[in-house]
């Protein structure tokens, strides 16, 4: 991708091609909203502590994110669709994704790096395309 344009936005679009799974990914492919998230992160665990704050950081971070996206699309198409929350509810299923992602992962540290990396790019791919396939579901009236 880094060939493809003459210029490379500074800070806001990592390397996301080379992610390896869903949280990897959305870190790289926009590390803005990854440092509002930590931060929202870091207020959290003096409330709630450690083990506990990253899954309202998540959920937060990532409605937040498609209620922007539904609100941007309410505007482009100047409000004849309506509000649907397609994206509210797309972000939402992968912040599922990422949190049943970390409990995998913390299971497969055992294995290889090899079998690790395998299992996690299936993963990846199996995830977003049921989250893609359940927003549509739900998200179209």
């Amino acid at each position: 991708m880094k060939g493809l344009y003459p210029f490379q936005p500074k800070g806001f679009l990592g390397d996301y091609d080379q992610a390896t799974t869903v949280t990897e990914f959305w870190g790289k492919w926009n590390p803005i909203v990854r440092n509002v998230q930590f931060g929202l992160l870091r207020f959290l665990v003096r409330w709630i502590g450690s083990r506990w704050a990253v899954i309202p950081a998540l959920f937060f971070t990532f409605g937040l994110t498609g209620f922007g996206h539904d609100l941007i699309t309410l505007a482009l198409t100047l409000g004849r669709r309506g509000l649907g929350f397609f994206g509210t509810i797309f972000f939402l299923l992968n912040a599922i994704v990422i949190v049943v992602e970390r409990k995998v992962k913390k299971r497969l540290l055992r294995l290889s790096v090899w079998k690790r990396r395998t299992i996690m790019i299936v993963l990846l791919n199996l995830s977003w395309i049921i989250a893609s396939f359940l927003a549509t579901l739900i998200g179209y009236k």
